[in-house]
């Protein structure tokens, strides 16, 4: 099964959703009257549609790592770290390349493009690169993706209003 075939068999799952709650109204409906069937076979709904939710979401992030960590295992001499976030319906992929003998430039070049190419990929949103010397300036980096990344966030909030 290709990969958009899965999500939107996932996406489709979530209708059934409606079919949970109308299964709890019913069930609930003669045992404790009209008011309770309502509300658990909206609970029930809402449940199983945010749980479907989560597994699309899982199964995009599962999906995209392997693709990312696939595209960097092709290119040799590189020992890396990958990190795959999602924030809601952003996702970046953050890229730790440690003391690599190739030149930075193409390595980043290489990446883009080779990320870009990929369908799996297309749920990416940004994709941050960083060149450290070793595993100890790990933390340092992805400190400062952090502030990088809150810092272009606010400046988008702030935008749109």
């Amino acid at each position: 099964m290709n990969y958009d075939n899965k999500l939107n068999k996932i996406k489709n799952l979530r209708w059934l959703s409606v079919l949970m709650g109308a299964l709890m109204f019913i069930g609930t409906f003669y045992s404790f009257g009209i008011f309770a069937a309502v509300l658990l076979g909206t609970i029930a709904m809402a449940m199983f549609w945010l749980i479907i939710n989560r597994y699309y979401a899982q199964t995009i992030l599962d999906t995209v790592k392997g693709k990312v960590s696939e595209i960097i295992s092709d290119i040799k001499g590189i020992d890396s770290i990958i990190e795959i976030n999602s924030i809601n319906s952003l996702m970046i992929a953050r890229i730790y390349i440690i003391n690599s003998s190739i030149k930075s430039h193409l390595i980043k070049e290489a990446l883009i493009k080779k990320i870009s190419e990929n369908i799996a990929t297309k749920h990416l949103k940004a994709i941050q690169i960083a060149l450290i010397n070793s595993k100890d300036e790990y933390k340092v980096t992805k400190e400062a993706f952090n502030r990088q990344l809150a810092k272009e966030l606010l400046n988008k909030s702030s935008d749109a209003k």
